[in-house]
């Protein structure tokens, strides 16, 4: 990962998988605990005013409101069940 123009990217491949496809390909064994929703897009507000997006998406996670239909990405986090 590294530092690209205003913010960090990444150089290894990513797949567009939802919650729920992620979860019927896991082994068995794992269980998943929890799972939060990340990068918020407010179209067209991400295009033109980068600064307001972010500010917006940071004071939203600050709360802990996930916002599914803004969010492009996703983190599970699984555990041993």
């Amino acid at each position: 990962m590294g530092i690209k123009k205003k913010g960090v990217a990444q150089d290894f491949k990513s797949y567009p998988y939802s919650p729920k496809t992620v979860s019927s390909i896991l082994p068995e064994k794992l269980v998943i605990e929890r799972l939060h929703w990340l990068n918020y897009s407010i179209f067209p507000f991400n295009r033109m005013f980068t600064g307001l997006a972010v500010g917006l998406a940071k004071w939203w996670q600050k709360r802990g409101v996930d916002v599914p239909l803004l969010s492009s990405d996703f983190l599970i986090v699984a555990k041993d069940g």
